[in-house]
């Protein structure tokens, strides 16, 4: 019998292979990769919405919108998503809307005007009730475990203090202040899965507890100041600024640093809890704002809330002012909304 000879391949040779092999799996997965970005930017639309729209909140399936009348009634309105299109809108007058929020089952819609807190049924947009704050309304939330309405106000004394009142907003009462006479205490962020909210002032930042209203954490920093911008999850604390270029993370319960990102200055930011994901909206890197019009260029980052990083950056832009007040990031499903104070329309990511 002849014996077949048995060919034994050189180290170097299996080694060239061996590399070949890997670099082809790199591209593939590089390809599928670039696939998978462009899938995703091609699903950045446009919608259009009303002028001077100032709130936003969601009902898990439809996007709110408040928006300001100055000298005609304000409207509160709803929008389809991803169609855009108008499903019901109410109108009160005076029309100074602010922000909104929704309730734990998301069948009210709670409007913020200069003196109060109407409150719409998402249904149908019925008006249910008014609640007298007493002085301006300019931020509100609700916490779902305790049932509660929170709300930052500003010109309490003639000083124009801010405060944080609490209300039930089935009878309308005031039950509490937890923040009164603060700088600014207008900027809150709640975690329902804890049931806390956080309230942000100068230079500090209370986390109560949304029933008891006990401070939780009670956290002196610098980035918590008049332009900050939070989004919380019970253990960390989102913060990003207006003025600043990053965005930053801290320990809810030490308020140490964890970590920080640059992006230029945000505008809105908002969390997916459950798709561990932070929508923040920022200056356009590398776009020149226009200095005759007072307009800069927003567009919208997609961020991971574990690492803090750079998933993807909008190619969509909305143009506002150069330090804006009333931009929101509402979340619905796996897409986000970002609305602009002078843009005409909305960009869905």
């Amino acid at each position: 019998m002849t014996k077949v000879p048995t060919i034994r391949a050189k180290p170097i040779a299996i080694a060239f292979r061996l590399l070949v092999v890997l670099a082809t799996a790199a591209l593939a997965v590089s390809l599928m990769a670039g696939r998978a970005e462009a899938r995703t930017m091609t699903r950045e639309q446009r919608i259009p919405v009303p002028l001077y729209s100032a709130g936003a909140a969601t009902d898990g399936n439809a996007l709110f919108l408040s928006q300001v009348g100055f000298s005609g009634p304000g409207l509160v309105n709803a929008f389809s998503i991803p169609e855009g299109s108008l499903l019901r809108q109410n109108s009160v007058y005076p029309g100074m809307l602010f922000d909104l929020a929704s309730d734990r089952d998301g069948r009210r819609i709670f409007a913020a005007d200069t003196w109060g807190i109407h409150v719409y049924n998402s249904d149908d947009m019925s008006y249910l009730a008014y609640i007298d704050a007493g002085a301006s309304v300019v931020a509100v939330a609700y916490e779902p475990k305790s049932g509660l309405l929170f709300a930052g106000v500003r010109g309490t004394t003639m000083a124009g203090d801010r405060a944080v009142f609490v209300f039930d907003p089935n009878s309308g009462a005031k039950v509490a202040e937890i923040a009164s006479g603060a700088v600014y205490a207008t900027n809150l962020a709640v975690d329902s899965g804890s049931g806390t909210v956080l309230v942000g002032e100068h230079g500090r930042i209370r986390i109560f507890d949304g029933k008891s209203l006990q401070v939780k954490a009670d956290i002196t920093t610098p980035l918590a100041a008049s332009d900050s911008l939070y989004a919380y999850d019970g253990s960390r604390i989102f913060v990003a600024g207006k003025r600043s270029e990053s965005v930053s993370v801290l320990d809810a319960s030490t308020g140490s640093t964890i970590g920080s990102l640059t992006l230029g200055p945000a505008s809105a930011i908002a969390l997916d809890a459950r798709e561990r994901t932070l929508w923040i909206s920022h200056r356009a890197p590398g776009a020149a704002c226009d200095t005759i019009a007072m307009s800069c260029p927003y567009v919208v980052s997609k961020v991971t809330a574990r690492n803090l990083r750079v998933v993807y950056t909008g190619s969509t832009s909305l143009l506002d002012y150069p330090y804006p007040q009333y931009h929101h990031i509402t979340t619905i499903g796996r897409r986000a909304v970002f609305t602009a104070f002078r843009s005409q329309e909305a960009v869905i990511l």
